[in-house]
């Protein structure tokens, strides 16, 4: 990993996956499972392969994601953990959108 934005990245999805792993041992539902999968998932093809088009759009998909269910449902019994689920990919997105950038003005 030679970037800042690489190693922030893979920060990020670490502390999503934990994140979620905490919100599912704390809660009664199941949907935080899926976030631990995913950003389990994300983090081993990130650090293999440096994929910023992934990155860019995980980050998308989940903040959405959040957004809905804030709409929808709350912020539920934990909001500090739904909340960090929610901004947590804004910086994902961010490293991915400056890595793509570095990524593409390297090639030229």
């Amino acid at each position: 990993m030679r970037s800042i934005n690489e190693k922030i990245a893979l920060v990020v999805l670490l502390l999503l996956a934990l994140i979620n792993l905490i919100f599912l041992i704390v809660s009664k539902h199941s949907g935080p499972i899926a976030g631990f999968i995913v950003a389990t998932a994300v983090a081993v093809h990130w650090w293999r392969k440096r994929d910023s088009l992934l990155i860019i759009i995980i980050a998308i998909i989940w903040i959405f994601i959040h957004i809905y269910e804030l709409v929808v449902m709350g912020a539920g019994s934990q909001p500090v953990l739904f909340y960090l689920n929610l901004f947590l990919p804004i910086l994902l997105l961010y490293c991915g959108l400056k890595e793509k950038r570095i990524k593409s003005v390297r090639s030229r």
